[in-house]
Parts: C-alpha cells; sequence; structure tokens
C-alpha cells in the first residue's frame, strides 16, 4: 500500500481521535493532539489511492533532543508497514535538522512496537516503574542515536 505523510493538521483530528479510542485503553485527549499540533512536530499518514488517514505519528524537538510521543496505526492498516515508514520519515527529517539523540517510552508488553524500534536502531535505556494506568504498567524508555559521518 502506497502512503503520503503529511504534517498533521487540526482538520485531521476527528479521524485520528478515532484511531487513537481504538488503538489505547487510555487515548489521548483532543487537547492533547492539538499542542502537539501547534508545538510538535507531529505527521498523518494517509492512504494514497483513498486518501483515508492510516496513522499517525507525534512529537517534539528541544534543541538537538527529539521526543516521540505517540505513534499509532489504524488496525485494519497494522502489519503493512505504515508505522515504520512513518517512524523512518520522522527520524530523517529530524536529522536533518540537527537532532542527533531521539527518545520515546513503550508498554513492556507491547512487543511488536518494541520489536519495530529495535528494528529502527533504538535501544532499551531504563524502565519507567508504574507509567502506563488501565492496565498498570511499566514503561520501557528507548533511545536511538544519529551518530554524524
Amino acid at each position: 500500500m502506497e502512503i503520503e505523510i503529511v504534517k498533521m493538521t487540526f482538520e485531521h483530528l476527528p479521524v485520528i481521535l478515532e484511531i487513537e479510542k481504538e488503538l489505547f485503553s487510555e487515548p489521548w485527549l483532543e487537547e492533547y493532539f492539538k499542542f502537539e499540533i501547534e508545538q510538535g512536530d507531529s505527521l498523518t499518514a494517509f492512504h494514497k489511492e483513498t486518501g483515508e488517514i492510516v496513522g499517525y505519528i507525534c512529537g517534539w524537538a528541544v534543541l538537538d533532543e527529539f521526543s516521540i510521543t505517540n505513534v499509532g496505526v489504524a488496525k485494519r492498516f497494522q502489519k503493512q508497514g505504515i508505522a515504520e515508514r512513518m517512524l523512518e520519515l520522522l527520524l530523517s527529517r529530524k536529522v536533518s535538522e540537527g537532532v542527533v539523540v531521539f527518545y520515546l517510552e513503550v508498554r513492556e508488553s507491547n512487543l511488536p512496537a518494541i520489536n519495530l524500534y529495535r528494528k529502527t536502531g533504538f535501544t532499551t535505556i531504563g524502565k519507567r516503574l508504574k507509567y502506563y494506568r488501565n492496565p498498570v504498567e511499566d514503561a520501557i524508555v528507548m533511545k536511538y542515536t544519529h551518530l554524524p559521518e
């Protein structure tokens, strides 16, 4: 499937909020996404043929560091490489802007996401105990460092 990845806008929010509710036991509130749109570097992925929103990735930079705050792909579009393409595009864009280090947290039980992040070059650097609620679960803290050539 071909996708197009663009900067997230307020017009994308109704569909993104539906995807968020589909995926997470504690979905982000609309205000969180609005903040990410206003302050961050958030992207939306569209199905090229249908124009349908299939996923999103959110985050923000501080100096040469970037925090990935949320990644989601609609369930029916999962396992098609969409999250990997969004992540690789985000990393590439931010590295070209001078970002050197990327961080994220992921549920300890979310093995598909952990494997994706490892495949992309992230390594585990720690754990945040009881970081998630509903259900209570630890977060794995992961880091990607871009070493300039």
